[in-house]
């Protein structure tokens, strides 16, 4: 599942309206900015909730908002419901995932520490739900009230994107999030609220407004780093494919930084001398490229110059992850920047690849990525539809970007080449790779403002990507 569904849950309390009347709040609520449906109806029968489900899901699959159902995975099965929100008395996440399939979302209530370290060794749900992180009158049998300190406790130890439930409200959301929450799922907040719809608005403005906080006190920063590169111009040697060698080279002068492409190994110790951060890109491979990139590794580790390897195409070919895993056992990496299947290959799982392009979403590749930081001693970047970060156990994440860079030859490939400008002056790897991530997000929303369909989108992103971005352009998408 995409991590911003989770961002604000509505909980069904239906009670003693006909739906007819009910379904008005729901879709207001949707309206407002409410983006995941959870059915629980506790005092239903198996029939009232099965009917109760088929007409939500009419209602809002169109609005492409998902619907989950607490506790039935029977009829999120037969009436094809987005997934199922299961309890510690429930049927085992294992078992639902078994008959549900892989594509289904399925939630898991925890109470407890022991109950986290269980959902840690679990692989097959999406996401758990702490509960009761205030104390609540929807859920007034919990054993444990966790409190923001405890909250804070469960999202630094998760696996799993954590939702936070019971008793959160417009005026302790923003904390909720602050304290590592994924998102919140709420009851009276809503239903008890006149206007539905403002009442949803309300709390997805608080939501986004933490989201961005973090983003927005990363702009000092990156407006510091960013007129370095701009001063400095560090060379960045591009050992690289020659589909995106242009656009690459493109984008690194539009930075400020100073492209240099090789592909003879009789020059690459002079340019090391002068270079400050390398690409070892392998978009286009053979055996003479592969003992260039091997040439060029051992000299830059013997210089101290940080590496950034572009898996392009791993799992795709045996030949491409072979060719992947060897530079990387052989040679220290600073920073590996692919998409989720090529990062899930790198860390031995299976995947499914389609050539160089991922089917899988980012999200599903934390766990590979952190294998692979703490076995390589790396920064390791999922780029995707949200960008995630990992150093060690060090995670971030950001959800920027234009639906437009998918259809450019190169953007992730110019991505990485960012990444190394950006590691070229800011030393601190996890650093400099969320500042160059966030900043290259950023840059494609800007230019899809002003573009009309992929081919002005590239003339405009180049445009984008020359300037620096302002305060207020960190802090909203």
């Amino acid at each position: 599942m995409i991590e911003e569904q989770l961002a604000l849950c509505l909980v069904t309390n239906a009670q003693a309206k006909p739906f007819s009347q009910y379904k008005e709040i729901i879709l207001q609520a949707v309206a407002g900015g409410v983006t995941l449906i959870q059915l629980r109806e506790k005092s239903k029968n198996f029939a009232q909730v099965r009917q109760i489900a088929l007409e939500l899901k009419a209602i809002l699959a169109p609005l492409k908002v998902p619907l989950i159902i607490n506790d039935y995975v029977e009829i999120v099965k037969e009436i094809d419901a987005d997934g199922v929100h299961l309890g510690q008395s429930d049927l085992s996440p294992s078992d639902a995932r078994a008959i549900l399939g892989p594509n289904k979302i399925i939630g898991w209530s925890i109470e407890s520490f022991e109950e986290l370290e269980i959902a840690n060794q679990l692989t097959c749900i999406d996401y758990i739900a702490v509960s009761a992180v205030f104390p609540s009158k929807t859920k007034p049998d919990c054993k444990t009230i966790w409190g923001l300190d405890g909250l804070l406790k469960i999202t630094k130890k998760s696996k799993h994107p954590v939702v936070a439930i019971g008793g959160i409200n417009q005026q302790n959301i923003c904390d909720v999030i602050d304290n590592g929450a994924s998102g919140a799922a709420v009851v009276s907040a809503i239903h008890c609220h006149n206007d539905p719809k403002e009442a949803a608005n309300q709390l997805i403005s608080e939501i986004y407004k933490s989201i961005y906080k973090q983003e927005e006190n990363m702009f000092e920063k990156t407006k510091e780093t960013m007129n370095r590169i701009k001063l400095e111009k560090p060379l960045v040697l591009n050992i690289t494919n020659y589909v995106t060698m242009d656009f690459i080279a493109n984008g690194l002068l539009s930075i400020g930084a100073s492209p240099i492409m090789s592909k003879a190994a009789h020059e690459i110790e002079d340019l090391l001398q002068h270079a400050k951060s390398i690409v070892i890109n392998l978009g286009t491979l053979n055996n003479d490229f592969i003992r260039l990139c091997k040439h060029t590794c051992k000299i830059a580790n013997q210089l101290s110059i940080p590496i950034i390897l572009d898996p392009v195409g791993a799992g795709a070919s045996q030949y491409r992850t072979d060719t992947c895993m060897s530079l990387i056992n052989e040679y220290p990496i600073s920073i590996i920047r692919g998409n989720a299947s090529e990062i899930i290959a790198l860390s031995g799982s299976s995947c499914k690849i389609k050539g160089v392009d991922s089917i899988t979403a980012s999200n599903h590749a934390v766990e590979n990525a952190k294998r692979i930081s703490k076995r390589y001693n790396a920064a390791v970047v999922v780029s995707g539809k949200i960008d995630i970060i990992v150093d060690d156990e060090s995670v971030d994440q950001f959800n920027r970007g234009s639906p437009f860079m998918p259809y450019i030859t190169g953007t992730g490939c110019l991505l990485s080449a960012v990444i190394a400008a950006f590691h070229a002056i800011e030393k601190n790897r996890f650093d400099a790779a969320k500042m160059a991530t966030l900043f290259y997000g950023i840059s494609g929303e800007i230019a899809e403002n002003s573009a009309n369909g992929p081919g002005s989108f590239r003339t405009q992103f180049l445009d984008a990507l020359h300037r620096i971005p302002d305060r207020g352009q960190y802090g909203k998408k």
